[in-house]
């Protein structure tokens, strides 16, 4: 068992990508790399050539970022029982695990495409983001990570000790939600992380300076909301304006 952090330097500036890095800036967007690439595309191209074909198993802790809001859940690459059973043994406090679909789906890029390739399970997990900054909030955050690596390690054995699992899981195909004009946004009251919304409920207005409206969003499909910006003003077409579910299953233990 072991615990890797490959961009460090990203790490140590808080960032996304390594600080150093002109070009192919993301870990997470560049597998499988390149032996004669930029310095992300070298650490992705060790990473998939000499560390993962060592693991059973992998996973990737990600803390929202501080772009967005974010409620907590555990990404599963495939529709795959191996990848399910990890995703569960993460522990009481997973109860929402989701896959990627809509543009999400089959991305081979970041860090699960290797592992799908090598038939390793992983998983991705969302905990923390703009909204869970304050001290507090962070060691709580950090409590659930350590609580859930443990929780994984007694579900395969290396520890001697009965897991302990969700009583409900919510699964969801997930994928953003975009805007075609920029602006500033306006939250509509229905608009809460992790809450569910049916079909065209309005999500947000988005308004010009002078606060015309641009855009409206609303629910596609009847859906969890996942994610919602964390900054006020979305750019002109494109941008992420949250992530959002639709549930597909129901699992009770």
């Amino acid at each position: 068992m072991g615990i890797l952090t490959p961009n460090y330097l990203a790490y140590e500036y808080r960032k996304c990508g390594n600080p150093f890095d002109d070009w192919n800036y993301d870990l997470n967007r560049s597998f499988l790399g390149s032996t004669n690439g930029s310095i992300t595309q070298r650490i992705d191209n060790r990473l998939v050539e000499d560390i993962l074909p060592r693991a059973d198993l992998t996973l990737a802790l990600h803390s929202g970022g501080n772009n967005i809001y974010v409620c907590p859940r555990v990404i599963v690459p495939i529709k795959d029982e191996k990848h399910l059973e990890l995703a569960k043994a993460m522990g009481s406090h997973w109860s929402l695990i989701a896959r990627p679909a809509g543009e999400r789906a089959n991305i081979t890029t970041n860090y699960a495409g290797p592992c799908i390739e090598l038939g390793i399970p992983e998983l991705t997990v969302e905990l923390g983001g703009a909204n869970k900054r304050l001290p507090e909030e962070d060691e709580k955050d950090v409590n659930t990570f350590q609580n859930s690596v443990l929780s994984v390690m007694k579900h395969y054995g290396m520890l001697d000790e009965n897991a302990e699992y969700a009583d409900e899981i919510t699964i969801v195909d997930y994928e953003p939600l975009r805007n075609t004009h920029g602006g500033l946004i306006q939250y509509a009251p229905e608009c809460q992380l992790n809450s569910k919304v049916k079909k065209d409920t309005l999500l947000m207005i988005i308004v010009d300076i002078f606060g015309n409206k641009a855009e409206e969003a609303r629910a596609p499909y009847d859906m969890i909301i996942l994610s919602v910006p964390a900054q006020p003003y979305l750019p002109n077409g494109g941008a992420q304006i949250m992530t959002i579910g639709e549930i597909t299953e129901l699992i009770k233990r």
